[in-house]
């Protein structure tokens, strides 16, 4: 009996492992960018923890403290020294400071400029292994899973159906670094807003002193107009009737305003319209499929009309014990959220989201929030309330689709490594 020969496929070779620690590596590395001259650094790690910081001035602006660069002096001992010596393996840090002092008077001519380099701390060296050496022990920091900058939309936990027979959502606008701004019917279908978990007040109150003054203003950014030829006959009068004003109507002849916009037509404002003789009317166009109520009934309950009054009202809510005049107040609500990128950072994750959610193209050095923002949320969780998860234009193709987010999913998730762990820390 004959026997075979057994041949074997050739096994490839196993693939060789990949380096399981060049996150913490190279995030850590990014963090120092040690070998990257002072003039060339990005704006990440330490550099990104100064400049956020400095300038510093005074508030007569006469003195100014700038940031120039930072140094990283060598170890005095070596990884070897410190395990032996129960020593912490790291290296000084040094900034150089710069001191302008302006003249009291002009503000504007430099009397003198000192630079200085200060030490700030000791900062622990990454060795080989990922690792940290401190008081001779070795040390690791764990890359953390948190909660990822951006916005998301949810369902209402706390309502579920509104008195219109409506789902109920709720938005979150979630920064890297500053308040949280959320956004929440209540269950007459009227649009809230929350800044920094503080008390509620309307959104169209957030509107107002985002520039939008008036209910006529507020009305032409969620709703079209439609107009309307005031007639004595029953056609016009069904028309006419339950409709809601989109625009101010001003007597032809005086120039006086006759009804505000947002008002409802009754058969008594409806007479007024004759009596005074108005040609015609812009009335807000309604699909009454979807019965958009959301922004009248929103600001149905908003009492305050004047600009002036708009910002206190809402300092007052996030700070009932302080005390501000207008515009200091309007200065303090900008700072917030609007203007100042020390008190407010979305990230470049948070921008990056909220432009893809919101279909924006805001540039990613805008780190703090926009009008637009604010706007296209408010568009977004109003969709959602009336059953809209599709937008379409005027051929039917789908422009937009809306979508409720699930907060565990990892999607929603990002990691914290070391670099921007310790890049916080020096920051405080």
């Amino acid at each position: 009996m004959s026997q075979k020969k057994l041949t074997f496929a050739r096994i490839p070779s196993i693939m060789d492992l990949p380096d399981l620690l060049e996150i913490q590596k190279k995030s850590y590395a990014e963090f120092l960018q040690q070998t990257v001259v002072s003039e060339k650094r990005k704006y990440n790690g330490l550099q990104a923890a100064f400049k956020d910081i400095f300038p510093i001035t005074n508030s007569t602006g006469t003195l100014s403290l700038e940031y120039v660069n930072y140094i990283l002096d060598q170890p005095v001992f070596d990884e070897d020294e410190c395990l032996d010596k129960d020593l912490t393996y790291a290296s000084p840090l040094k900034a150089r400071i710069r001191l302008t002092i302006k003249d009291a008077e002009t503000k504007n001519k430099v009397r003198e400029i000192t630079e200085q380099e200060i030490f700030i701390c000791e900062l622990p060296l990454m060795i080989s292994t990922g690792s940290f050496i401190i008081n001779g022990a070795q040390r690791v920091v764990v890359s953390q899973l948190h909660r990822s900058p951006g916005v998301i939309f949810e369902e209402d936990e706390n309502n579920a159906i509104s008195s219109y027979g409506k789902k109920l959502y709720t938005s979150r606008i979630i920064p890297y670094r500053g308040a949280w701004v959320e956004f929440e019917f209540d269950v007459n279908n009227a649009l809230f807003v929350r800044v920094n978990k503080k008390r509620k007040f309307p959104a169209t109150t957030f509107l107002r002193v985002l520039g939008y003054e008036t209910d006529e203003k507020i009305l032409n950014l969620f709703y079209e107009p439609e107009e309307i030829k005031v007639r004595d006959s029953q056609e016009s009068q069904d028309r006419l009737l339950g409709g809601y004003l989109a625009k101010d109507v001003v007597n032809p002849k005086t120039g006086e305003i006759l009804l505000d916009a947002a008002k409802e037509i009754t058969k008594e404002l409806y007479a007024v319209l004759l009596k005074e003789k108005v040609d015609k009317v812009k009335i807000v166009k309604m699909d009454p499929q979807i019965n958009n109520v959301a922004i009248l009934n929103t600001i149905k309950k908003d009492p305050i009309k004047s600009n002036r009054d708009v910002a206190l009202e809402i300092f007052k809510k996030l700070r009932p014990f302080d005390f501000l005049g207008t515009e200091m107040a309007h200065n303090y609500l900008q700072e917030l959220l609007f203007t100042n990128p020390k008190k407010y950072d979305l990230g470049k994750v948070g921008r990056y989201k909220l432009n893809k959610k919101l279909q924006l193209d805001i540039s990613d050095s805008q780190r703090t929030l926009t009008v637009e923002d604010i706007i296209e949320t408010m568009k977004y969780v109003i969709d959602l309330n009336n059953g809209v998860f599709e937008r379409k234009d005027s051929q039917g193709q789908i422009i937009a689709r809306r979508i409720i987010d699930d907060i565990d999913h990892l999607g929603n998730r990002r990691i914290r490594s070391v670099g921007e762990l310790l890049e916080n820390q020096i920051r405080i």
